[in-house]
C-alpha cells in the first residue's frame, strides 16, 4: 500500500497487452502504471483531477498494441493513451442518456475495433473506434437481459459480449451487437 513507483492504494483493473506489457489501474492514487511482463516497473501517467490525462478513481483498463483505454469511473468517461501513457482522446460525460454513463467501470474492445464500456447502474454501450455512440443494451432489473450493477465486461472470438452483472451474481452473454 503506497504513492510510490510500483505501490498501489485500491488497484481495481488490470491487463496484459499483445508484447506482454502490464498495465494496472491504481484506482486511489488515480492513476495508471505499467509493468514488464516479468513485473518490473516502467511508468505511470496521471494525477487527480476532471482535465485530460487526469483521473478520478479509474476502474477497468483494455490494452492494444497501440493504445491503452482507461474507465475513469468518477469522471464518468473513458480515456484514451498512447502506449506510453501520452493521451489521445476520452469520450463520456455523466448522465444517463447516450453516450453517457453514471459511473463507468470496465472497457473492452471487439476483434474490429468497437469498443464496449459498462456503466455500474444497468446498462452497456457500444461506440465506435473514435468514441462516436452507436448502441446500447441492458435496463435496470433481475431478468434476462437486465442488469444490476454492470461490472466486467469481454467480448469473444464469435463477438458474444459477456457482462458481470455483479448486483444479480451471474455472468449474461449477449449475442453480437450490431
Amino acid at each position: 500500500l503506497g504513492a510510490g513507483p510500483g505501490q498501489f492504494d485500491h488497484p481495481v483493473g488490470v491487463y496484459v497487452d499483445p508484447m506482454g506489457n502490464v498495465y494496472v489501474s491504481d484506482s486511489l492514487n488515480h492513476r495508471v502504471q505499467k509493468f514488464t511482463s516479468a513485473g518490473n516497473y516502467v511508468g505511470q501517467w496521471g494525477s487527480q483531477g476532471a482535465g485530460p490525462g487526469q483521473f478520478n478513481q479509474p476502474t477497468g483498463i483494455y490494452a492494444t498494441a497501440t493504445r491503452v483505454y482507461v474507465a475513469d469511473g468518477d469522471n464518468s468517461r473513458v480515456q484514451v493513451f498512447d502506449q506510453n501513457g501520452v493521451f489521445q482522446f476520452q469520450f463520456g460525460s455523466n448522465g444517463t442518456g447516450n453516450g453517457e454513463f453514471q459511473y463507468v467501470w470496465d472497457v473492452t474492445l471487439d476483434s474490429m475495433g468497437y469498443i464496449y464500456v459498462t456503466d455500474l447502474t444497468s446498462r452497456v454501450q457500444k461506440f465506435t473506434p473514435v468514441g462516436e455512440f452507436l448502441a446500447s443494451f441492458g435496463s435496470p432489473g433481475a431478468g434476462n437481459g437486465q442488469l444490476d450493477t454492470a461490472a466486467g465486461i469481454v467480448v469473444d472470438s464469435n463477438g458474444n459480449v459477456a457482462v458481470v452483472d455483479s448486483g444479480n451474481a451471474r455472468v449474461q452473454i449477449f449475442k453480437p451487437q450490431p
